[in-house]
């Protein structure tokens, strides 16, 4: 059974699992360098990973968009009602620009074979602290890093994204 490819429009779709259209993504990539990665790849591989970038950034950015879904019964994040951009509101049948820029981004990583949300193994390394204070001694092991993850940051996808999106560490929702 072949991969369905629905495109959110702004209508709030249940069946919806991705925010660009090919012929969105090929324009973007276009205006922009023109990859052959991208430009070479068949319309399967281009639907596939406009999925998959969907999919990442709903994963990664679902707890801090603005605003709040558009209706209970839309399969992804978009539309959303209540999003303010810089004092305009977004209406809430719209897929905002940086939006579907980010998921051509995105989709092109993947089609240059870059996981999205790799799984990460870290075996890390054992890390001892010794905390002494007067004739009292505590001693702790730690096993991985300090605050430190395997996890790839998509550094232009972030900076596309980020007027549709709470600062990390803001408490958005209750």
């Amino acid at each position: 059974m072949a991969a369905t490819f629905v495109v959110e429009t702004g209508t709030g779709s249940s069946t919806a699992n991705s925010y660009s259209t090919e012929a969105a993504a090929d324009q973007y990539h276009e205006n922009y360098g023109d990859p052959t990665d991208w430009s070479g790849a068949t319309t399967t591989v281009k639907e596939n990973a406009l999925r998959v970038a969907t999919q990442y950034m709903d994963a990664r950015f679902g707890t801090r968009w603005l605003g709040t879904k558009a209706n209970e019964t839309q399969r992804l994040d978009w539309p959303r009602c209540g999003a303010v951009v810089e004092e305009y509101t977004i209406d809430s049948d719209v897929i905002p620009e940086p939006l579907q820029d980010t998921t051509a981004v995105l989709a092109l990583k993947h089609v240059q074979g870059t996981a999205l949300i790799p799984d990460v193994t870290n075996a890390g390394t054992l890390s001892r602290v010794r905390v002494k204070v007067g004739p009292i001694e505590e001693e702790k092991e730690y096993a991985g890093s300090f605050g430190e993850t395997d996890q790839t940051t998509f550094e232009l996808a972030e900076r596309l994204i980020a007027s549709l999106v709470w600062p990390v560490g803001w408490a958005v929702r209750g």
